[in-house]
């Protein structure tokens, strides 16, 4: 089991041809290696979660399940639409993937110590803004909210800036490398 998450971690997406304009806004390898290492840290117990909000076709979410498992952390995932290629994706993992076809806010309620969750979803300023509404209770100390395609869809940033102008003292942004995803880690 060890050595199949490890080639998973590894592998390229399937669908990795950024110059495409359906596939351009997927995770890249750069943007996996920072999920990585924010995957690592906390509790190793499987007691905390890694949650992943829009699984799309499968590629990110297949990833982000081999290292949580590695990391002794669940991995779950959650998209309202049900693409036919996350049957094949999950197969070989499917023991480690809670895979919810349903949205982000009917799943954040059977959630709680989510070591990190990754936003990738419906890009919209209002879904964004509930979502991180209702993730707050939910994210583990020290844990963090990682936000997809930020500078891309203005939605995403607008949510994240409003919240944290009403709850200043509820995360704080951290540096993040790549320059589409900005990262808020639970403060208290």
């Amino acid at each position: 089991m060890k050595k199949l998450l490890e080639n998973i971690i590894t592998e390229p997406l399937p669908y990795s041809d950024f110059r495409n304009p359906v596939t351009r806004c997927l995770t890249s390898d750069k943007e996996l290696d920072l999920l990585y290492s924010l995957i690592e840290g906390g509790t190793c117990d499987f007691t905390q979660t890694v949650f992943e909000i829009g699984t799309w076709r499968g590629g990110t979410a297949r990833k982000l399940a081999a290292k949580s498992y590695l990391s002794g952390k669940l991995f779950v995932t959650c998209d309202p639409g049900r693409n036919p290629e996350i049957d094949e994706m999950f197969e070989p993992i499917k023991n480690i993937v809670t895979y919810y076809q349903d949205g982000s806010l009917n799943v954040l309620k059977e959630l709680n110590n989510i070591w990190l969750c990754y936003v990738d979803g419906l890009h919209e300023q209002n879904q964004v803004k509930k979502e991180i509404t209702a993730l707050y209770p939910k994210i583990a100390q020290g844990g963090r909210i990682a936000f997809h395609d930020c500078s891309r869809v203005e939605g995403v940033d607008k949510a994240i800036d409003n919240y944290k102008s009403e709850n200043p003292d509820h995360f704080k942004e951290e540096t993040s490398p790549c320059e589409i995803i900005r990262i808020l880690r639970k403060e208290n």
